[in-house]
């Protein structure tokens, strides 16, 4: 986690994945109720910060930006979906994505509202340029995770993947 800071407010950026836990997503999307059989996918962005605070100026066309998406809400009667939960990785297409419905969100990690405060605290967002932003373990030139959400219906979802769950490659030995 990264903190930007101003005179009247502190904002804690996600640069790891298990920083966006089930419980923050829960907070975050409690207040919007769903018809059964649609969930919340939070779009979750990995970007570069120095990248991204360029970017609230220059309009970089070249910038690298990894999408994830996650479960972020699932209806009341999601017991019927199995193995389906709040944080897991899923497996949708690029089209069932695109054609969901945006919600919009007011979190301080969407894209949009990142891009104000960094356009409203110019020194800020030049500490972010210069890669003088450092996280808790120190490193200069971090990953942020910034997030967008859409509904879908949950008829959509090709598969979830837990966050705790470890790929392991029959093919690869490590020596």
């Amino acid at each position: 986690m990264i903190k930007l800071r101003n005179e009247s407010v502190e904002i804690s950026v996600p640069t790891k994945l298990e920083e966006i836990t089930k419980e923050k997503l829960n907070q975050i999307f409690d207040v919007i109720n769903l018809p059964d059989n649609y969930c919340i996918v939070a779009i979750l962005q990995k970007v570069k910060l120095s990248q991204f605070a360029m970017m609230t100026v220059s309009k970089a066309k070249e910038t690298l930006v990894y999408t994830i998406p996650i479960i972020g809400k699932l209806p009341a009667s999601h017991s019927y979906y199995g193995k389906i939960d709040v944080g897991n990785k899923v497996i949708i297409t690029r089209t069932s994505l695109e054609m969901g419905t945006a919600v919009s969100m007011s979190t301080a990690i969407s894209s949009g509202n990142l891009n104000k405060f960094l356009n409203d605290n110019e020194s800020i967002r030049q500490k972010c340029f210069k890669k003088e932003v450092k996280d808790e373990d120190g490193n200069d030139d971090v990953w942020i995770y910034l997030m967008e959400a859409k509904i879908i219906p949950i008829c959509d979802i090709r598969g979830t993947i837990s966050q705790d769950s470890k790929f392991i490659d029959p093919f690869k030995i490590e020596l």
